[in-house]
């Protein structure tokens, strides 16, 4: 651009003006020339620090120098001359094009360069490397960063990605388009630890995985302050025959795991199938973000197919979301789908667009089980459908308190049916303040009853639509089985009792052994709303402390044993 420049100023100019043109070219080419200079200057002092490593066995040239690099055989002759590279950065590059096959020696490579990349060259298919045999795990220790992109690990016994620093550096790990097939009893292991608490995350550490596949393994071992997963599967894991979960993840302060797929994973562990641990320390806080995931067909052994587990200090908070997913097809002790338990004083559950279906608990929570031993715990599941699950306990929702703290959740716009529970309840809460809004439950099978509340259990109903649905039990149960103490409790004189409304909705058409309204040791408040056709009486008032306001002109009562347009009370005192 100078030189065209310079030629139309000389073209349409005096001599002398164009002698003054020229002049201002050769210094605006002389500028340019040292910009560029220094440029490049800075260029090569930067990649002075740097060192690649370029691997091509099918290269005629292999082992020998092209150019002023030289071009390695193999994949370990070129990671043994990286690990003592005392460059900045590293880059091992597998060059024989799209899903070449290398060989690796299980070895523990340890890297004195602050960032170390293993990618393969250009091409969409991933390089594939094998370990030459799995008596030995393949270790990468790094100094700061590593990076994988577009390779396959095989048949290795186990993999090691790891770093041990203080809480005030900085680690990271990032794998993107990568792939762990047969992985053998040790898994792979992704784990930046504080070296001043072993086994604990090192702060500013994170661990980023996107479009990686783990299949056909024993399990995934991630430990760092931040882990985030996306778009990523995570299939036939199986590890029954050691004691850990198939997907183990231990971070501080955030997780996140989005458009991801666990299918067909088998544990055999109390920790359960997914499991996600959050320790914040003291005063920090903690947060599990699930978006738009697929679980399916997973079983454990005992705790829950997903299991959310906090246990840090007494001013911790931990916040849980879960949204735009789907649990189908597992099994589990408790929570089929989802288990969140927690041992924090501050922890926050929202659940919204979910579906469970065809999960199954031996225990409680077929659907989901939340489950806290230092409360408080609130919850949110809104727009959510609980279809075909089946436990003793919940099989829908179970919740429970371990301590004497109150939990809360709010179910909203959601649908409960066709599931079924062979001792308790559909909805079953001990010791929750729950609120149902705008809800449909209908076409269940409840041993003692479809909506039980238990062990001082308060809350509301409104808007909701308790409805064919079948009760199997005659002893002190109903559609909706409201017990606020226990029998020994309720001979207190005094005793004071909890308290739940209902209001604008229906409890009707239910069968078996239902009554409408079973209520002991309840301050029960109805209005507007309706009570009819249930194979039983509409309401039972049972023992003291009960005491059911339902004198409402604008509520209707007509069952099996009522009169039309009246209710009909059973008291009985215990």
């Amino acid at each position: 651009m100078v030189g065209v420049y310079s030629k139309r100023c000389l073209s349409t100019s005096s001599p002398a003006s164009a002698a003054s043109a020229a002049a201002r070219g050769h210094r605006i080419d002389a500028i340019v020339f040292c910009l560029v200079f220094c440029l490049l200057l800075e260029a090569a002092a930067l990649c002075a620090s740097a060192s690649n490593y370029t691997v091509s066995p099918r290269s005629p040239d292999c082992d020998n120098i092209v150019g002023e690099s030289l071009v390695y055989c193999s994949l370990s002759s070129a990671l043994v001359a990286a690990r003592e590279s005392d460059g900045d950065t590293v880059m091992i590059v597998l060059a024989d094009g799209e899903g070449s096959a290398y060989t690796i020696t299980p070895d523990i490579y340890t890297f004195a360069a602050r960032q170390v990349s293993l990618v393969s060259a250009n091409g969409i298919a991933r390089s594939i490397i094998s370990c030459s045999g799995q008596s030995s795990d393949l270790m990468f220790d790094l100094n700061n960063s590593l990076q994988f992109d577009k390779v396959t690990f095989t048949n290795c016994s186990g993999i090691f990605l790891q770093r041990f620093a203080s809480s005030g550096d900085f680690s990271s790990v990032t794998l993107r388009d990568v792939s762990f097939n047969n992985i053998g009893q040790n898994g792979v292991n992704i784990q930046l630890f504080d070296v001043e608490n072993p086994g604990h995350p090192q702060g500013l550490s994170q661990v980023n995985l996107v479009e990686c596949d783990f299949v056909a393994s024993t399990s995934v071992n991630i430990t760092a302050d931040m882990v985030s997963i996306s778009g990523c599967t995570f299939k036939r894991l199986n590890t029954h025959s050691y004691p850990k979960p198939t997907v183990q993840i231990k971070a501080i302060s955030h997780v996140t795991i989005n458009t991801t797929n666990f299918c067909l994973n088998s544990a055999g562990t109390v920790l359960g199938n997914i499991y996600v641990e959050t320790c914040p320390g003291e005063t920090q806080v903690s947060t599990v973000v699930v978006d738009n995931c697929y679980v399916a067909s997973s079983i454990v052994t005992q705790l829950g197919t997903f299991t959310v587990f906090s246990n840090s200090g007494p001013d911790a908070q931990v916040y849980v979301s879960i949204s735009d997913s789907t649990f189908y097809n597992n099994s589990a002790d408790v929570g089929g789908g989802v288990k969140i338990y927690s041992e924090v004083s501050n922890t926050t559950v929202m659940i919204s667009n979910r579906t469970f279906d065809m999960n199954q608990a031996i225990g409680g929570g077929g659907g989901i089980a939340l489950v806290m031993n230092q409360g408080p715990m609130t919850a949110v599941i809104s727009s959510s459908t609980f279809t075909r699950l089946t436990s003793k306990r919940g099989s829908a929702i179970y919740l429970q308190s371990l301590d004497n703290s109150y939990g809360a959740l709010t179910l909203w716009q959601s649908l409960v049916s066709n599931s079924i529970t062979t001792v308790t309840g559909v909805i079953e809460a001990f010791q929750w303040n729950v609120i149902l809004l705008d809800s449909l439950i209908t076409r269940n099978q409840g041993y003692s009853g479809i909506i039980v509340m238990n062990r001082g259990t308060s809350g509301s109903m409104t808007g909701c639509d308790v409805s064919l649905n079948y009760v199997g039990s005659s002893d002190g149960t109903g559609a909706v089985v409201l017990t606020g103490t226990t029998r020994a409790e309720r001979r207190q004189e005094g005793q004071e009792s909890a308290s739940f409304n209902i209001s604008k909705s229906s409890i009707n058409l239910n069968t078996g052994y239902a009554n409408g309204l079973y209520a002991a040791g309840v301050n029960v408040t109805i209005t507007d709303s309706y009570i009819w056709s249930n194979v039983q009486h509409g309401i039972i008032c049972n023992g003291l402390g009960t005491i059911v306001d339902a004198s409402q002109s604008d509520s209707i009562y007509q069952n099996a044993w009522g009169l039309p347009d009246a209710m009909y009370l059973k008291f009985v005192l215990g």
